[in-house]
């Protein structure tokens, strides 16, 4: 079973690869790179490591952190922004 969630907002391509990544910045771009995929390997191993992460590549962290309740802190999303 999944622990990803569907969301039917996507992100628009300025907030998918912006600058900077952060935890608004699509998974499939913080995945792109290889220091971002190392942040979410580092905090999220479980994530990462779901073969239906590709469905997820268009949320953010953060909007996954609104969906997984404890299973995401609050506090390890700060550290996976400060990170990025």
């Amino acid at each position: 079973m999944s622990t990803l969630p569907s969301s039917s907002r996507r992100l628009d391509p300025a907030e998918a690869a912006p600058d900077r990544l952060s935890k608004d910045t699509a998974l499939g771009a913080i995945l792109d790179d290889d220091r971002g995929r190392a942040v979410l390997e580092a905090h999220l191993p479980a994530l990462v490591g779901d073969p239906l992460l590709e469905a997820a590549r268009g949320t953010s962290p953060a909007m996954i952190a609104g969906y997984a309740g404890e299973a995401l802190p609050a506090a390890v999303l700060a550290m996976i922004d400060r990170e990025l």
